[in-house]
């Protein structure tokens, strides 16, 4: 914490048009100064992170091994379903993606991908359908 003495100040406001506000002479003046964030806090924020993402996107991968999904879709090649890299490279900057991929894999649908009707997973919960679709967006790398 700085502690700044009002002594050069008081030159100061005898100089400046504005009302003066009393202080005395020996009276420290305490400045607030906001402590700056330290790079190693950002850094491993940052890391913790990206190692949160990585572990999500292994639980997706393992979760769609475990699933159906294989049946229709192919990490690269198209199948009854498109490819997954395809629907990462659609996908991939869209806002609202993961929750819009994970909701058409609950309810199922068509009509993006061709005629071809995608089945509903009523079983699965949004929280791994959200692992399933960032599995798949990290094809788009």
């Amino acid at each position: 914490m700085k502690i700044i003495y009002v002594v050069p100040f008081l030159f100061l406001a005898a100089c400046s048009s504005s009302p003066e506000i009393p202080v005395a002479q020996d009276e420290p003046v305490q400045e607030a100064v906001a402590e700056p964030k330290q790079p190693e806090q950002e850094t491993e924020a940052a890391e913790s992170s990206a190692e949160d993402k990585q572990t999500l996107i292994a639980e997706g991968r393992a979760l769609i091994k475990g699933s159906d999904c294989l049946t229709c879709h192919h990490p690269k090649l198209k199948k009854t379903g498109p490819a997954y890299i395809e629907v990462a490279k659609k996908y991939k900057d869209q806002e609202g993606a993961v929750d819009q991929l994970a909701q058409k894999i609950i309810k199922g649908g068509n009509g993006v991908w061709g005629l071809a009707q995608m089945k509903a997973h009523p079983n699965l919960s949004m929280e791994d359908a959200r692992k399933m679709v960032l599995a798949i967006l990290d094809l788009a790398k």
